[in-house]
């Protein structure tokens, strides 16, 4: 019984990682980086540093400098100017940081 449970998390995690990458594309995807780096300046500094998606790069302006580019679904990877401070922001990442919780609230529903 836990196998086919495991199998069925897996799928939908591999289902919803299909949701985020078409997310990625649709016009709200700006406000939610916009939301992203808020939170980066919040937490890391008001100049940043980013490794984003080809398609994302001119999003980022004003006091934001593109290192790198990166292979995600979404979301970038952002530093403090001097390298000393990062923050994993990729869709990847935010996923699997919440992944117990999103398991919980999935096993809830079809328990």
């Amino acid at each position: 019984m836990f196998d086919a449970i495991n199998k069925n998390l897996d799928s939908t995690f591999d289902v919803i990682k299909k949701e985020l990458d078409g997310y990625s594309k649709k016009p709200e995807y700006n406000q939610v980086l916009q939301k992203l780096v808020d939170y980066s300046k919040k937490v890391l500094a008001k100049e940043l540093v980013v490794h984003c998606r080809e398609e994302d790069k001119s999003f980022f302006k004003d006091g934001i400098q593109v290192s790198s580019t990166i292979q995600t679904l979404g979301g970038f990877i952002a530093e403090n100017k001097e390298g000393t401070k990062e923050i994993d922001l990729t869709f990847e990442e935010l996923l699997r940081s919440n992944e117990d919780e999103i398991k919980n609230t999935i096993l809830e529903k079809i328990l």
